[in-house]
């Protein structure tokens, strides 16, 4: 897994998924910064050296798994605005073939109308 967790930027991406949302009380306060690539990384922290790291501090197990529950609830929501638009749209296609079809008839009952007329003029 690859990770940036950049505190006052409230940025997280993971792998490449990058999403914005509230760090203050998921990271140190002194945290500028968390880099992580599959099996090490460093932290970087206002007024400090930066410090390597060998396995990720519980506080970023916690970011991460805010993030994978955030970006699940994000597709989910993108799934259902994808269907609530198919719907929409089969919706309007229904509409758009009902209104044909009345005005075929329309025009259909115009004409026979049209020809019994002429037929009582004659």
């Amino acid at each position: 897994m690859h990770l940036i967790i950049i505190r006052p930027h409230n940025l997280v991406v993971v792998d490449t998924d990058a999403l914005n949302f509230d760090l203050s009380d998921l990271t140190p306060d002194n945290l500028y910064a968390l880099q992580w690539d599959d099996s090490s990384g460093h932290t970087e922290y206002t007024g400090q050296e930066n410090e390597t790291i060998s396995t990720l501090p519980d506080w970023a197990t916690d970011v991460v798994n805010k993030h994978r529950e955030l970006l699940q609830k994000q597709r989910a929501s993108e799934r259902l605005l994808a269907v609530s638009r198919i719907i929409l749209s089969n919706g309007q296609a229904r509409k758009d073939r009902v209104t044909k079809q009345i005005r075929a008839r329309a025009k259909q009952e115009q004409q026979t109308i049209n020809q019994f007329v002429r037929e009582q003029m004659t």
